[in-house]
C-alpha cells in the first residue's frame, strides 16, 4: 500500500478564555488552516460533544482533545478540539482544532493523545477516506503529530506522520521489551488488528490478532499482565465486554470470549496503576451507556475487588491518565447531543477502594467544555447539516455500487 498525503488542516484558536495561563502552539505551517476561523468553530455553535481523549504531558501538563462539528456525528464537517490545563485539571484553555476536507470526502475523526516512553507527546487522529470504499483496508487512516516541548508557553508540533491504515481509539500500551501495542483497528474482517512498533515509534507494523466478536467498533486495549502474557479488551455487540489472550508475546491469539462484566457495546479503559493494581473505567449495564464505574483488580484483571461509581447518568468513553502522586485523571462525555459536557475527575486509588471520594484534593465530574442548550446557528444549520451528509452517504452507495 502507497503512503497518502495527509489532507488535514489546523487552526489555533483565538477567541478568548479566561483560563490563569497561556499557550499559543506552534503547528506545522503546510497544514494550517488559511483566514480566520468562521463561526461554526467556536462554543456557541457546536451541537454535541464526544469521544475524548485525555493525555499528561512529561512535565504535567494535562491535554485534552473532543469531537464536534456539523449537527451530529460523524458529519463531514467534523473537527477535534485540543484543550490543556496547567493546574491538575482545574482550569482548561483550548488552543487549537483540527479538521478534515470535506471536498476530498476526508473526514476528521477521534483523536487519541498520549506521553511515550522517551517523554514526547503524540496528537493522533484518523482520517475516514470516503473517497474509497468502506470496506477497503485503506478506508481508515491514523496519523500522528509529536511535540517535544509539551510542557511550553509555545509548544511545537511535528508535521503530520501517517501512522498506519487503522482507526486507533485507545492509548498505545508499552511492554517491559521496549515494543508498543498500538490499538488501530479495521471495522471490518474478521480478526482484530493493531500496530506493533519495535523502534520508539519510528516505524509500525500491522498485525492480527484473535477473532473477534460481533461488533461494529472495536476499540480494544491491552495490559501486559505480570506472567508476561497480554490481555486484550474490547466491545461488543452482546452486552458484556470480551478479552483475548496472547502468551507468546502478541504472536498468536486466543479468539474472544465473553466476559462476565456487563457493557452497552462502548469503549472502556484498563491501565496498570503505578502501585502494580490495574485500573477499570466502564460503563457497567447491557444495554444504555450508564453507570460509569471505576473497577481496581489487585489480581492481574482476573477479579475486581473494588468498585466505585463515577457518575451514573447518561456517559461514555472513558480515558485517563496518571499523575505523579497518585493522581488519575479521567475523560468522559455526558449527554453528547442533551447536555453537550465534556468532563474530568481527579481521584485516586484510596477513593475507589473506599467506594466514593475521601481524599481532600479529589473531585468528579468537573465540567471542561459545556456545548450551548441552543446553538445560534439553530435548527436550519442543523438540518442542513443533515441533508448535506445524507446526499453524501447517498453518493457514496452509488460509487461503492
Amino acid at each position: 500500500m502507497s503512503t497518502p498525503k495527509c489532507l488535514a488542516k489546523f487552526a489555533p484558536i483565538s477567541e478568548p478564555f479566561d483560563a490563569p495561563f497561556k499557550c499559543a502552539p506552534v503547528l506545522p505551517s503546510a497544514f494550517l488552516m488559511e483566514g480566520e476561523l468562521d463561526a461554526r468553530f467556536y462554543r456557541r455553535n457546536h451541537m454535541f460533544y464526544a469521544a475524548p481523549s485525555i493525555g499528561r504531558s512529561k512535565g504535567g501538563r494535562l491535554y485534552a482533545t473532543w469531537y464536534s462539528g456539523g449537527a451530529m456525528e460523524p458529519m463531514l464537517e467534523a473537527f477535534n478540539i485540543v484543550a490543556i490545563s496547567d493546574d491538575n485539571g482545574l482550569h482548561w484553555k483550548e488552543i487549537f482544532i483540527g479538521v478534515g476536507n470535506p471536498e476530498t470526502k476526508r473526514q476528521f475523526v477521534d483523536m487519541q493523545c498520549f506521553t511515550d516512553p522517551s517523554g514526547r507527546f503524540w496528537l493522533g487522529w484518523g482520517l475516514t477516506n470516503w473517497a474509497i470504499p468502506k470496506k477497503s483496508p485503506e478506508h481508515l487512516e491514523w496519523w500522528a503529530m509529536i511535540s517535544d516541548n509539551a510542557d511550553s508557553d509555545a509548544p511545537v508540533f511535528s508535521e503530520p506522520i501517517f501512522i498506519g491504515y487503522g482507526f486507533m481509539r485507545n492509548q498505545p500500551t508499552f511492554l517491559k521489551d521496549g515494543r508498543w501495542i498500538l490499538p488501530a483497528y479495521q471495522k471490518g474482517g474478521e480478526r482484530y488488528q493493531f500496530f506493533i512498533s519495535k523502534d520508539n515509534g519510528r516505524t509500525f507494523e500491522t498485525r492480527l490478532g484473535g477473532k473477534k466478536h460481533r461488533t461494529l467498533f472495536d476499540e480494544q486495549m491491552y495490559l501486559e499482565r505480570n506472567d508476561g502474557s497480554i490481555l486484550m479488551i474490547a466491545r461488543a455487540l452482546e452486552g458484556y465486554l470480551v478479552e483475548s489472550v496472547s502468551t507468546d508475546g502478541g504472536e498468536t491469539w486466543t479468539d474472544a470470549v465473553q466476559t462476565a462484566i456487563e457493557n452497552p457495546h462502548t469503549r472502556p479503559f484498563i491501565r496498570r496503576l503505578p502501585s502494580g493494581r490495574v485500573l477499570l473505567i466502564n460503563n457497567e449495564h447491557k444495554e444504555a451507556r450508564i453507570n460509569l464505574k471505576v473497577y481496581l483488580s489487585e489480581d492481574d484483571a482476573k477479579t475486581w475487588k473494588y468498585t466505585m461509581m463515577l457518575d451514573p447518568r447518561q456517559t461514555s468513553y472513558p480515558d485517563a491518565v496518571f499523575g505523579d502522586n497518585g493522581e488519575i485523571y479521567i475523560i468522559h462525555d455526558h449527554g453528547r447531543q442533551t447536555f453537550k459536557e465534556v468532563l474530568v475527575s481527579r481521584i485516586t486509588e484510596e477513593d475507589i477502594i473506599a467506594g466514593e471520594i475521601v481524599t481532600d484534593d479529589s473531585f468528579a465530574n468537573h465540567i471542561i467544555a459545556k456545548g450551548p442548550a441552543v446553538p445560534e446557528f439553530g435548527e436550519e444549520y442543523r438540518e442542513a447539516s443533515l441533508k448535506r451528509f445524507e446526499a453524501f452517504l447517498e453518493e457514496i452507495k452509488r460509487v461503492n455500487s
